[in-house]
């Protein structure tokens, strides 16, 4: 099944239960459709699974996982009801992963559960109106992840899908880029995001892995320095990164500003000894960084 059909189904899914508002009543949800979710101690790893037994239907969600993470869960396995898919957790390389929704060594059926629960959690409804005039960065994100009940792996990826803006977030593991989610609109711009390669050199990615003390870093960059499109050049980027230690990742929150028509020819092509003469530098930029 594609992503894009199981999204299509969770919307279909809250609007039959009513789902308006966050954070969404996960159990509620749970016991509509005729479980009862049981809190267990799981093998290390495994974050949940189904059951029946004499004539009930269970959730079991691994009682030592952080209570964000067992929301993610208990959708997760609500989708492989409502969707009909088989469990094949077993045969994913990694352990099942609530904090995105990512094709990356993971079954398909796994993949499509995950972008159900996704929806469901922080569905795209609620999450829309709340990011209007919001910059995406790390405390916008921190709050909304506070307010769905959410990891803020999984609100920044629905704030992608939700933004009008230019907006990217990348996920960098152990200084390599493992992750890349472009906004609908720098798709559309052509942008391209690097992944399988370092982080860009002087990035605040790279600076929160050298700190690892979670704090928040900033810096400015080039659109080129983080896709190598040739549309990329046209744009300017402001970061906030953090460092999580547990899996020695630094997650970057991107805007992409697009430059004045000055900026984007200079350097864009180069001129030869019979060129004109570019117009003297005023060292004004035509465009400033958003303050955060």
């Amino acid at each position: 099944m594609e992503e894009n059909t199981a999204i299509l189904r969770a919307r279909r899914f809250l609007q039959a239960h009513n789902v308006t508002s966050a954070p969404v009543d996960v159990t509620v949800l749970a016991q509509a459709e005729g479980f009862e979710v049981k809190f267990k101690e799981l093998p290390e790893g495994e974050a949940g699974s189904t059951l029946e037994r004499r004539g009930k239907r269970y959730i079991l969600v691994n009682e030592q996982d952080p209570p964000m993470r067992q929301r993610f869960t208990i959708l997760h396995e609500i989708a492989h009801h409502v969707l009909g898919l088989p469990s094949v957790h077993g045969q994913a390389s990694e352990p099942h992963d609530s904090v995105l929704t990512t094709s990356i060594k993971r079954p398909t059926e796994e993949v499509a559960c995950d972008a159900f629960a996704s929806e469901c959690l922080v569905p795209l409804a609620v999450i829309k109106p709340l990011i209007e005039g919001q910059p995406f960065g790390v405390q916008t994100v921190a709050e909304l992840a506070r307010r769905f009940g959410a990891s803020q792996h999984c609100v920044a990826s629905q704030f992608i899908k939700a933004s009008e803006d230019c907006v990217a977030f990348v996920v960098a593991e152990q200084g390599r880029i493992k992750l890349a989610f472009p906004s609908p609109a720098l798709r559309a711009a052509g942008v391209h995001l690097l992944r399988g390669t370092s982080v860009p050199h002087g990035c605040a990615a790279e600076t929160a892995l050298s700190a690892e003390d979670g704090a928040v870093r900033t810096a400015e960059s080039e659109g080129s320095d983080w896709s190598h499109s040739d549309a990329a050049e046209r744009f300017s980027v402001y970061e906030e990164a953090s460092f999580y230690a547990p899996r020695q990742q630094t997650y970057s929150f991107l805007t992409l500003e697009a430059l004045g028509p000055a900026q984007a020819a200079e350097g864009a092509s180069s001129a030869d000894e019979d060129d004109e003469l570019l117009p003297e530098l005023t060292g004004e930029l035509t465009w400033k960084p958003r303050k955060r």
